[in-house]
């Protein structure tokens, strides 16, 4: 598993709320779209293209996860997400990669929805519950959290005894 993060943007998910007391604590309720705007009004979003600073980070825990996994991106079968993704994300995410969007798991997460820590695992268990995934194939699964954290691990399907793909 590999990581990579973008401190510059840690204010898009905290706003202008400060670190302590947390909001949660005394009775703020916790609105990322409303955080999202006011770093979008200030001055440390001035000039700086979010979507890109993710997009190279992201780059760059792949890239260590295909090495450490011994594979090329060539050779990755399907990609696990957040459930909130949506084709922009995906076409931001994956075509600098070189994976086409529908490698990705956009149509299984409109149907359940975001399902936090859970939206890889969930792909990954429909990608194998579908036959979507088989024996021999990999699976590249990144998560994006708040800070802006990403973590990236590629997996092989092994075959099991009495699996039938």
């Amino acid at each position: 598993m590999t990581h990579a993060s973008v401190p510059s943007l840690e204010l898009l998910h905290r706003g202008d709320e400060p670190l302590f007391p947390p909001g949660a604590s005394v009775g703020r309720a916790v609105d990322l779209k409303e955080r999202a705007a006011q770093y979008a009004a200030s001055e440390a979003a001035a000039g700086l293209a979010d979507h890109e600073l993710i997009g190279s980070a992201t780059g760059r825990a792949v890239k260590q996860a295909l090495a450490d996994a011994d594979v090329e991106i060539s050779d990755i079968a399907r990609v696990t997400h957040m459930n909130w993704a949506h084709e922009r994300f995906l076409r931001r995410t994956l075509a600098p990669l070189g994976l086409e969007t529908w490698r990705g798991t956009l149509e299984f997460s409109r149907s359940v929805g975001h399902l936090g820590a859970g939206d890889q695992i969930a792909g990954l268990d429909h990608l194998l519950e579908t036959g979507s995934l088989g024996p021999g194939d990999h699976v590249l699964m990144i998560g994006v959290g708040t800070g802006i954290s990403i973590s990236c691990v590629v997996l092989r399907v092994e075959e099991r005894p009495g699996w039938v793909a």
